[in-house]
């Protein structure tokens, strides 16, 4: 994490926190995120930066955009139930709220201050909470229902932690804008799809399969298991338990491998990432900041 943003983010934990337990564990929270590859904080810094901005306040919010991400994950993980060894997962759960409540009070309180619209950033996390929803509660079905879920969970986020940034530029140009925003949704697609084609062949609690989400490789695969493998339809469905789906685990991971389900999700990640380099052709920004950008959302997939 850049260290002019985890001064901030020691900043706004003195300045909203009076417990002294919760400063520690606050403290500790961030630290967790500060050791993972995040770059929600770098994201926020070079769109400002690539698009011409010079704001001296730009690592303020990019701490900010830092603790949006930071009640997310571990909302996310209180939901899931998946992340057993993370620090919000171990302590008791009605210390995590107080965090979760205290940094959501932060928030507020920073979005106040920040030359950002807070109504534009309040929207685009509401955006992103349904489409949240819309994946735990097993809504998607379709390859329609996919691409309108990512495009709400994951290029709902990217779209706000680019806004925190060029957000604090003003009188930016419409287009440029515009093209941010098909940009973050695209890029959440290729992370998202990365994601899925990951955890379709890996075998414990996070497979898709073993969780029957409809992402883009299983449902692929459902259109034509029917015929070539109908256990998998069955599970889905609910006629055979989880048990009994287990016993047939080695068969499943043959039959994904020999499906053409990871070939067709990375063609498809391939089209998104070819409109994304157009995207980013057509824009006027600035250098090196461009390439520091890239080198966090689109090289990674290439």
């Amino acid at each position: 994490m850049n260290e002019q943003v985890q001064q901030e983010l020691e900043t706004l934990i003195d300045q909203y926190v009076e417990s002294k337990e919760l400063i520690e564990l606050f403290k500790r929270f961030v630290e967790q995120k500060s050791r993972e590859h995040s770059v929600w904080a770098e994201l926020t810094i070079y769109s400002h930066r690539m698009l011409g901005g010079d704001c001296s306040n730009i690592y303020r919010a990019a701490a900010v955009t830092e603790l949006l991400l930071l009640l997310l994950d571990i909302i996310d993980d209180l939901q899931d139930q998946d992340n057993a060894s993370m620090p919000w997962m171990v302590c008791p759960p009605a210390y995590t709220l107080n965090v979760v409540l205290t940094i959501f009070a932060a928030v507020i309180g920073e979005l106040g201050k920040l030359s950002v619209d807070s109504r534009k950033a309040s929207a685009l996390l509401t955006k992103s909470i349904a489409g949240q929803q819309a994946d735990i509660s097993r809504s998607v079905v379709s390859e329609e229902d996919y691409v309108a879920m990512v495009f709400n969970k994951s290029g709902s986020l990217l779209q706000l932690a680019c806004y925190m940034g060029y957000g604090m530029i003003p009188d930016l140009d419409e287009q440029a804008e515009e093209h941010l925003i098909e940009l973050t949704n695209i890029i959440g697609m290729v992370s998202q799809l990365e994601n899925d084609i990951r955890d379709v062949v890996r075998w414990d609690r996070k497979n898709d399969i073993w969780q029957r989400k409809h992402t883009l490789p299983t449902i692929y695969l459902l259109s034509f298991s029917q015929e070539d493998f109908p256990i998998l339809n069955q599970y889905y469905e609910g006629t055979i338990s989880e048990h009994q789906f287990m016993e047939h685990k080695l068969r499943c991971l043959d039959y994904i491998h020999k499906s053409g389900c990871l070939e067709y999700s990375r063609v498809i990640q391939s089209l998104y990432l070819n409109r994304a380099r157009e995207i980013v052709a057509s824009m006027t920004l600035e250098d090196p900041w461009r390439e520091q950008f890239l080198d966090i959302t689109l090289n990674p997939y290439e």
